[in-house]
C-alpha cells in the first residue's frame, strides 16, 4: 500500500485508497499487480490500511466474513491477526518490528457521542484511538 487519504466532513468521510500493491524486499520495491480493492464497508463504516499486504489482507477478508457491530470487534481482528505475525516462526524479531510497525489502519465509523450521531475517522497502527481499545 502507497497511499491513503480521509478527509472528515462531520456527518460525511471520504477515504480513498490507490490500487497498487507491492512487495518490499532488501531495500527494493517490487509491484505485484494495481487492481487490489483495499476499502472494505465493516456495516459500521469504512476501512483500509497500509503495510504488510499478508495482514491487510487477512484483516480485511475477516471483516468481511463477520457482521460488525462495533469497533470492539474490528479492533480484536487487528490485534489477533498482529499476534499471528509475533507467532511466526519464520520471521525474525527485526522482521516482524518491521512488518508490524509499518502497516496501519483508517477506520470511519458511526457512533454516538451525548445523543447524538456522530462520524469519526481513526488512523494507527493498533487503532487505539477508539474509545475502548486497551493494549
Amino acid at each position: 500500500m502507497t497511499l491513503l487519504v480521509a478527509i472528515n466532513l462531520g456527518g460525511l468521510a471520504i477515504i480513498a485508497a490507490d490500487k497498487k500493491e507491492v512487495l518490499i524486499q532488501d531495500g527494493e520495491i517490487y509491484p505485484l499487480h494495481e487492481s487490489a480493492e483495499k476499502i472494505i464497508d465493516t456495516g459500521i463504516g469504512l476501512i483500509t490500511g497500509s503495510g504488510y499486504v499478508s495482514l491487510l489482507h487477512d484483516v480485511k477478508t475477516e471483516v468481511s466474513n463477520e457482521t460488525i457491530s462495533n469497533t470492539d470487534q474490528i479492533l480484536s481482528i487487528i490485534l489477533r491477526n498482529r499476534e499471528a505475525i509475533q507467532r511466526n516462526l519464520f520471521l525474525n524479531e527485526n522482521q516482524k518490528s518491521q512488518l508490524l510497525d509499518k502497516t496501519g489502519w483508517l477506520l470511519s465509523y458511526r457512533t454516538i457521542v451525548d445523543e447524538l450521531p456522530k462520524l469519526r475517522v481513526v488512523f494507527g497502527v493498533n487503532l487505539c484511538g477508539l474509545p475502548t481499545c486497551q493494549q
